[in-house]
């Protein structure tokens, strides 16, 4: 998760994360909130973001 207006990590700098671990085949979610800064505040985003880690750890987690 990202929030593209976070001013203590940079997207850029999770976009080369990501990139980067694609790039070896690794399947990495990635999940970017655009009115969001450190931290998730808005309720829906939230909502996405637990909903999406519930996923993640349904399917890892056998």
């Amino acid at each position: 998760m990202q929030g593209a207006n976070d001013p203590r990590v940079n997207i850029n700098e999770s976009d080369q994360i990501v990139e980067q671990l694609r790039a070896k085949g690794v399947d990495v979610p990635y999940m970017v909130k655009y009115n969001e800064g450190h931290g998730f505040a808005h309720e829906e985003n939230s909502i996405d973001f637990y909903k999406a880690m519930m996923g993640f750890l349904a399917k890892y987690l056998k």
